[in-house]
């Protein structure tokens, strides 16, 4: 799922706000394919910094 973060100002809006990306899993997904326990999976990544 992408977001984007926009801005109304007055009559018009403002796109070139930061984009955001967002990944959903199912429960059975997680606990049979990916092994891993949910504290692992909330740890941020190297995806998580602002590097532009």
């Amino acid at each position: 799922m992408l977001l984007q973060l926009i801005e109304a100002k007055e009559d018009s809006i403002d796109l070139r706000g930061a984009k955001l990306y967002m990944t959903f899993y199912a429960e059975n997904f997680i606990k049979d394919i990916v092994h891993k326990d949910l504290a692992t999976l909330k740890a941020p990544t190297w995806r998580d910094t602002n590097v532009c």
